[in-house]
Protein backbone atom coordinates (compact mmCIF):
# COMPACT_ATOMS: atom_id res chain seq x y z
CA UNK A 1 0.00 0.00 0.00
CA UNK A 2 1.30 3.33 -1.16
CA UNK A 3 1.64 6.09 1.63
CA UNK A 4 -0.67 8.63 0.31
CA UNK A 5 -3.27 5.32 0.02
CA UNK A 6 -2.70 5.20 4.07
CA UNK A 7 -2.70 8.07 4.87
CA UNK A 8 -5.80 9.29 2.92
CA UNK A 9 -7.41 6.26 5.08
CA UNK A 10 -5.92 7.14 8.36
CA UNK A 11 -7.04 10.46 7.44
CA UNK A 12 -10.75 9.52 6.62
CA UNK A 13 -11.04 7.31 10.16
CA UNK A 14 -9.63 9.98 12.16
CA UNK A 15 -12.55 12.34 10.24
CA UNK A 16 -15.42 9.75 10.89
CA UNK A 17 -14.33 8.85 14.78
CA UNK A 18 -14.39 12.69 15.49
CA UNK A 19 -17.88 13.01 13.95
CA UNK A 20 -19.37 10.17 15.42
CA UNK A 21 -18.06 11.46 18.69
CA UNK A 22 -18.20 14.82 19.19
CA UNK A 23 -20.56 15.82 16.70
CA UNK A 24 -23.59 13.34 16.73
CA UNK A 25 -24.04 13.97 20.04
CA UNK A 26 -24.40 17.30 20.06
CA UNK A 27 -26.86 17.03 16.79
CA UNK A 28 -29.48 14.35 18.25
CA UNK A 29 -29.57 15.25 22.13
CA UNK A 30 -32.67 15.43 23.52
CA UNK A 31 -35.01 18.22 24.14
CA UNK A 32 -34.76 18.79 27.99
CA UNK A 33 -36.97 18.48 29.84
CA UNK A 34 -38.57 21.81 31.69
CA UNK A 35 -38.11 22.23 35.43
CA UNK A 36 -41.54 22.39 37.12
CA UNK A 37 -41.03 25.40 39.52
CA UNK A 38 -43.36 26.76 41.96
CA UNK A 39 -44.50 30.38 40.37
CA UNK A 40 -43.61 32.62 44.29
CA UNK A 41 -40.24 30.83 43.92
CA UNK A 42 -39.68 31.53 40.56
CA UNK A 43 -40.59 35.15 40.77
CA UNK A 44 -38.54 35.70 43.65
CA UNK A 45 -35.46 33.90 42.11
CA UNK A 46 -35.89 34.90 38.96
CA UNK A 47 -32.43 35.72 37.98
CA UNK A 48 -31.75 32.35 39.10
CA UNK A 49 -33.98 30.86 36.14
CA UNK A 50 -32.95 32.81 33.32
CA UNK A 51 -32.60 31.04 30.20
CA UNK A 52 -34.11 27.92 31.52
CA UNK A 53 -36.50 25.98 30.40
CA UNK A 54 -39.73 25.84 33.43
CA UNK A 55 -43.06 24.87 33.69
CA UNK A 56 -45.46 26.77 36.55
CA UNK A 57 -48.78 27.29 37.35
CA UNK A 58 -50.67 30.43 38.16
CA UNK A 59 -54.01 32.31 37.39
CA UNK A 60 -54.04 34.84 34.43
CA UNK A 61 -53.81 38.63 34.82
CA UNK A 62 -54.44 41.41 32.34
CA UNK A 63 -51.91 44.43 33.47
CA UNK A 64 -51.58 46.73 31.57
CA UNK A 65 -48.21 47.89 30.31
CA UNK A 66 -46.92 50.62 28.25
CA UNK A 67 -44.43 48.02 26.90
CA UNK A 68 -47.39 45.76 25.76
CA UNK A 69 -44.54 43.48 25.34
CA UNK A 70 -46.23 40.32 26.96
CA UNK A 71 -50.01 38.49 26.18
CA UNK A 72 -50.68 38.26 29.77
CA UNK A 73 -49.32 38.10 33.65
CA UNK A 74 -49.48 35.12 35.70
CA UNK A 75 -50.07 35.50 39.28
CA UNK A 76 -50.07 33.26 42.07
CA UNK A 77 -53.91 33.19 43.64
CA UNK A 78 -52.61 34.69 46.72
CA UNK A 79 -52.37 38.01 47.64
CA UNK A 80 -48.68 38.31 47.62
CA UNK A 81 -48.25 40.31 44.23
CA UNK A 82 -46.02 37.20 43.22
CA UNK A 83 -46.58 37.92 38.89
CA UNK A 84 -44.48 37.33 35.98
CA UNK A 85 -45.51 38.56 32.60
CA UNK A 86 -45.80 35.99 29.98
CA UNK A 87 -45.06 36.83 26.14
CA UNK A 88 -46.90 34.45 23.64
CA UNK A 89 -46.18 35.99 20.46
CA UNK A 90 -43.27 33.95 19.45
CA UNK A 91 -45.30 30.70 19.98
CA UNK A 92 -48.79 31.83 18.10
CA UNK A 93 -50.58 30.80 21.57
CA UNK A 94 -53.97 32.64 22.00
CA UNK A 95 -54.52 34.34 25.34
CA UNK A 96 -56.17 32.29 28.11
CA UNK A 97 -59.27 33.57 29.62
CA UNK A 98 -58.90 36.40 32.76
CA UNK A 99 -58.68 34.46 35.87
CA UNK A 100 -57.86 31.41 34.43
CA UNK A 101 -55.99 28.93 36.06
CA UNK A 102 -53.47 27.50 33.73
CA UNK A 103 -49.83 25.79 34.06
CA UNK A 104 -47.19 27.50 31.37
CA UNK A 105 -44.06 25.73 29.84
CA UNK A 106 -41.35 28.49 27.92
CA UNK A 107 -37.87 29.66 28.98
CA UNK A 108 -36.83 32.33 31.21
CA UNK A 109 -35.71 35.68 28.80
CA UNK A 110 -34.49 38.86 29.77
CA UNK A 111 -35.59 42.02 27.48
CA UNK A 112 -33.60 44.66 27.64
CA UNK A 113 -35.60 47.83 27.10
CA UNK A 114 -36.71 50.61 29.70
CA UNK A 115 -34.21 49.12 32.42
CA UNK A 116 -34.91 45.56 31.26
CA UNK A 117 -37.46 42.44 33.05
CA UNK A 118 -37.42 39.53 32.88
CA UNK A 119 -40.39 37.49 31.14
CA UNK A 120 -41.53 34.29 30.89
CA UNK A 121 -41.41 33.20 26.35
CA UNK A 122 -43.89 30.59 26.50
CA UNK A 123 -43.74 27.60 24.18
CA UNK A 124 -47.35 26.31 25.26
CA UNK A 125 -49.77 26.63 27.53
CA UNK A 126 -52.72 24.24 28.89
CA UNK A 127 -55.70 24.33 31.53
CA UNK A 128 -54.33 23.50 35.42
CA UNK A 129 -57.45 23.61 37.82
CA UNK A 130 -56.38 21.20 40.32
CA UNK A 131 -52.78 21.05 39.61
CA UNK A 132 -50.47 22.40 41.80
CA UNK A 133 -46.26 22.43 41.62
CA UNK A 134 -44.12 22.50 44.38
CA UNK A 135 -41.39 21.11 46.32
CA UNK A 136 -41.58 18.71 49.77
CA UNK A 137 -40.82 15.21 51.74
CA UNK A 138 -42.15 11.74 51.03
CA UNK A 139 -42.86 10.26 54.08
CA UNK A 140 -43.94 7.06 55.82
CA UNK A 141 -47.62 7.34 58.01
CA UNK A 142 -47.36 4.23 60.24
CA UNK A 143 -51.76 4.02 60.52
CA UNK A 144 -54.40 2.51 58.62
CA UNK A 145 -51.85 -0.35 57.39
CA UNK A 146 -49.02 2.32 56.13
CA UNK A 147 -48.94 4.59 53.45
CA UNK A 148 -46.79 6.97 51.65
CA UNK A 149 -47.54 10.42 51.25
CA UNK A 150 -45.61 14.37 50.43
CA UNK A 151 -45.63 17.24 53.01
CA UNK A 152 -45.16 19.88 50.71
CA UNK A 153 -42.77 22.57 51.89
CA UNK A 154 -46.09 25.01 52.67
CA UNK A 155 -47.20 21.93 55.10
CA UNK A 156 -49.84 20.54 53.09
CA UNK A 157 -50.28 16.74 52.84
CA UNK A 158 -51.32 14.96 49.61
CA UNK A 159 -51.93 11.49 50.07
CA UNK A 160 -50.86 10.01 46.74
CA UNK A 161 -52.00 6.65 46.03
CA UNK A 162 -50.10 6.62 42.98
CA UNK A 163 -46.45 6.54 44.22
CA UNK A 164 -44.28 4.82 42.52
CA UNK A 165 -41.62 2.60 44.42
CA UNK A 166 -39.16 4.30 43.47
CA UNK A 167 -39.99 7.29 45.51
CA UNK A 168 -41.18 5.50 48.42
CA UNK A 169 -38.40 6.68 51.08
CA UNK A 170 -39.18 7.84 54.10
CA UNK A 171 -37.40 11.13 53.89
CA UNK A 172 -36.76 12.13 50.36
CA UNK A 173 -36.87 15.42 49.38
CA UNK A 174 -38.89 15.47 45.64
CA UNK A 175 -40.04 18.35 43.11
CA UNK A 176 -43.83 17.38 42.34
CA UNK A 177 -46.53 18.10 39.78
CA UNK A 178 -49.77 16.42 41.08
CA UNK A 179 -53.55 16.49 40.35
CA UNK A 180 -56.13 17.22 43.41
CA UNK A 181 -58.32 14.13 43.32
CA UNK A 182 -62.04 15.23 44.47
CA UNK A 183 -62.20 12.04 46.24
CA UNK A 184 -62.85 11.04 49.61
CA UNK A 185 -59.68 9.63 51.09
CA UNK A 186 -59.69 6.38 53.46
CA UNK A 187 -56.84 7.67 55.56
CA UNK A 188 -58.07 10.75 56.31
CA UNK A 189 -54.41 12.36 56.37
CA UNK A 190 -54.40 14.35 53.65
CA UNK A 191 -55.52 15.86 49.77
CA UNK A 192 -56.54 13.29 47.76
CA UNK A 193 -53.61 13.78 44.95
CA UNK A 194 -52.10 11.67 41.55
CA UNK A 195 -48.73 11.62 40.85
CA UNK A 196 -47.94 13.87 37.40
CA UNK A 197 -44.34 14.10 37.17
CA UNK A 198 -41.90 13.61 40.36
CA UNK A 199 -38.15 14.55 40.53
CA UNK A 200 -35.83 13.58 43.16
CA UNK A 201 -34.05 16.84 44.55
CA UNK A 202 -30.33 16.60 44.47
Amino acid sequence: MSLKRFLLIYFLILLVTFLLVVLLPITFEPDQEPLRVDLRNLTAHIEDFSDMKIRTIGTVKSHWSYLQYEGFWLATDKQDSSAIPVAIRSAELSVPSENASIAVSGTIEYYEFEGGFFYLNASSWNSAEDVVIGTGTVIFCNFEGGFYGIVSDNGTHYDTHDLSKKFQVDGLRVRFEIKILRIACIHQWGISASIRHIKKLD
